[in-house]
């Protein structure tokens, strides 16, 4: 979560005056995310003190719209995820700033920053119990962006910012992922709702207790095992982006409690590893490419540092360093 768009006091108290809030106690911008602007806010409504999130949102992300429904369905199912409050004429959002705002209740709890065996099992069976929880609302997700053609795409638009031989590697990545995307034994592969964005950021502990998963503005319909993938490249890897196989074995299993994985899905799971890990490299890229106005030109790595310092986008070299050591895997 972060805050890039200025919110005034007098804005926050007209906007939760629509949710029955009467006073503001504390605001504080929230110093995470690159997409959306949230505030941590403490306010008075006739029930009480409430700890909020207030949520502007900066774009039309996909998922945002579906991202309300999933969220009430899954807390009907009994996972612990934000549901936005509704206001007096029973709208989940409400207009400030030019823009549409959400507001939740704000979960206790903090990001792990090295996640331990009993949380990588937790953040299993969270998605284990998630995909089959959302399997009704399949039909009204749209799909998930990235696909084939997202990545030759986007790779093309971010290709002049690296140098030759990164370059040459982005090319590789598009390629292998293009050709595996093709397989008709990948395209057969079970699909359902998915996170799409299950980072420690976006997860909330106490100790080793799951407290609540929370922004699910990227939410669509993909490969499950795409979700898997997205967590155990941040969840299950050190800090040189090697697999740790205590954790990502705690979080297959964690999974497996809820919904038993294909025998094609293990097979190809470090593959769609390769994938996940590609769609962040380039959407950082392209983040990093929209705010720095630098053109067309390779783009220098005392210049990504200062962009990066803005705290608007996140590095990217991570997950190219991520996409290396997977198409190195002589295994893929």
């Amino acid at each position: 979560m972060a805050a890039h768009t200025e919110l005034g006091t007098q804005a926050l108290e007209r906007l939760l005056g629509e949710y029955g809030f009467v006073e503001i106690l504390s605001v504080e911008p929230a110093k995470h995310g690159i997409e959306n602007s949230n505030y941590l806010v403490e306010a008075v409504s006739p029930e009480g003190t409430e700890a909020l999130v207030v949520t502007l949102l900066e774009s039309d992300v996909l998922g945002d719209r579906f991202a309300f429904s999933l969220v009430e369905h899954l807390a009907e199912s009994g996972l612990s995820v934000p549901v936005p409050l509704t206001t007096s004429s029973g709208a989940r959002t409400a207009s400030v700033s030019g823009r549409d705002a959400c507001v939740v209740k704000r979960f206790s709890g903090k990001h792990p920053r090295v996640p331990s065996e009993s949380q990588c099992r937790a953040i299993g069976a969270f998605l284990g119990h998630m995909h089959e929880a959302a399997e009704p609302l399949g039909h009204a997700a749209e799909p998930h962006p990235r696909d084939a053609n997202w990545l030759r795409t986007k790779a093309d638009e971010v290709r002049t910012l690296l140098d030759s031989e990164t370059s040459h590697g982005l090319d590789k990545a598009v390629s292998m992922v293009g050709a595996l995307l093709e397989r008709a034994d990948v395209q057969a592969l079970p699909k359902g709702i998915v996170h799409g964005d299950l980072f420690r950021d976006n997860a909330l502990f106490e100790g080793d207790a799951l407290v609540a998963v929370i922004d699910f503005h990227h939410a669509s319909k993909a490969l499950l095992a795409f979700d898997i993938a997205v967590a155990l490249n941040d969840w299950a890897v050190d800090a040189q982006g090697m697999i740790r196989p205590v954790a990502r074995n705690a979080l297959v299993a964690g999974y497996e409690e809820t919904r038993s994985l294909k025998l094609a899905e293990v097979v190809y799971l470090d593959a769609i590893r390769l994938y996940a890990a590609l769609c962040f490299w380039i959407s950082r890229l392209l983040q990093v490419k929209q705010l720095a106005k630098w053109g067309d030109a390779y783009f220098p790595e005392w210049r990504l540092d200062r962009v990066l310092a803005t705290g608007r986008a996140k590095d990217p070299r991570w997950f190219q360093r991520l996409v290396k050591s997977l198409y190195g895997n002589e295994g893929l």
